[in-house]
């Protein structure tokens, strides 16, 4: 028997993203389509509820709004988020699209690519202009100010002949020729660098897939999303060696090509337009049907739980440690 689904509204609860039918009309499409599960009209006659969270810091105090909130606390146990928050916290059981490795639990979470592309030039890139011998080892375009990985990547290789990189103040706010410029940087190299950001990861990786450039992710919290083999289509850099970067990427330039194209074949089979609403679908369903039962009051206690509150920095001794430290920093700041 197929399972049933409800899809929550801004009439439910102020928890959902203003703008949830971006996301929730071709999820709800997928799951239907895939054979994966019914739409139900009541949330009373749903065997889950799917909630696309508004964007959102969502601190220690996020634990109550959910408490106090009149739907979705009576349904938590129910309730799964397709989840887009930088500061992803695990609270809620769904797909998220930057939840950190030291939160996520396969009991509770699935990492998803984020189907909204941020690019949408990047599908319409034909081989002819994929496939451009690149002039440099590796490329990257983007905002320095997110991370400190990204400053000591600009710091260290700025000057060096073997990378193009570009730093810019945008945020979100590109002009189509820029978008035009993003992709001409990227496919400039060999490898396309994806340093973490404010979230532990990079747009970059699913873009630089597309592409045909093999991905280096210098993010030490990304969790790959289930499907691709990533170690066929990537590189993995631990942020804390970016001083040996050079060095290992020259040595893998013969690689370069051959990783490219499977980056690409594992984009086509995964995260395409045509296949990432089926994709996030299935990795949905397969959370559903396999989360262990539990009623609103053991999610309360999750929410509760030391070891939430641990990983998310929200005890109280975690709380006054990082205000004394940002008292500290803006004190050296006015002084200097």
């Amino acid at each position: 028997m197929s399972l049933r689904f409800y899809i929550a509204g801004v009439s439910d609860t102020p928890l959902v993203s203003a703008e949830h039918e971006r996301v929730t009309s071709p999820l709800a499409a997928a799951l239907e389509q895939e054979g994966l599960a019914t739409r139900s009209s009541s949330a009373n006659s749903a065997d889950f509820i799917v909630l696309n969270e508004a964007w959102s810091y969502k601190d220690w105090r996020y634990v109550a709004r959910l408490e106090a909130d009149t739907f979705a606390f009576p349904n938590s146990h129910r309730l799964y988020t397709v989840n887009s928050d930088d500061w992803a916290t695990g609270l809620l059981r769904g797909g998220y699209l930057w939840l950190p490795a030291s939160r996520l639990t396969r009991e509770r979470h699935r990492a998803i690519p984020w189907p909204l592309a941020p690019n949408e030039h990047v599908a319409s890139v034909d081989a002819d202009r994929r496939f451009v011998s690149p002039k440099y080892t590796a490329s990257w375009r983007g905002n320095v100010t997110t991370s400190n990985v990204r400053r000591r990547i600009l710091d260290r290789y700025g000057s060096d002949p073997r990378f193009l990189l570009e730093p810019t103040s945008s945020w979100w706010n590109h002009e189509a020729e820029e978008k035009e410029h993003y992709i001409d940087v990227i496919l400039a190299g060999k490898f396309s660098l994806c340093p973490r950001g404010l979230a532990p990861g990079s747009f970059r990786t699913y873009v630089s897939m597309a592409l045909s450039r093999a991905p280096v992710n210098l993010a030490d919290g990304f969790v790959p999303p289930d499907g691709p083999d990533w170690a066929s289509c990537s590189l993995q850099v631990r942020e804390r060696e970016v001083n040996q970067l050079a060095e290992f990427l020259t040595a893998r330039e013969g690689d370069a090509e051959r990783l490219g194209r499977a980056a690409r074949h594992c984009w086509e089979e995964h995260f395409a337009p045509t296949r990432i609403w089926p994709y996030i679908a299935k990795q949905l369903i397969d959370l559903v049907s396999s989360a262990p039962t539990s009623s609103p009051q053991t999610e309360r206690e999750i929410w509760n739980s030391v070891k939430m509150r641990q990983q998310n920095g929200w005890r109280l001794d975690q709380r006054l440690s990082r205000r004394i430290r940002t008292t500290l920093a803006k004190a050296r700041g006015l002084k200097g």
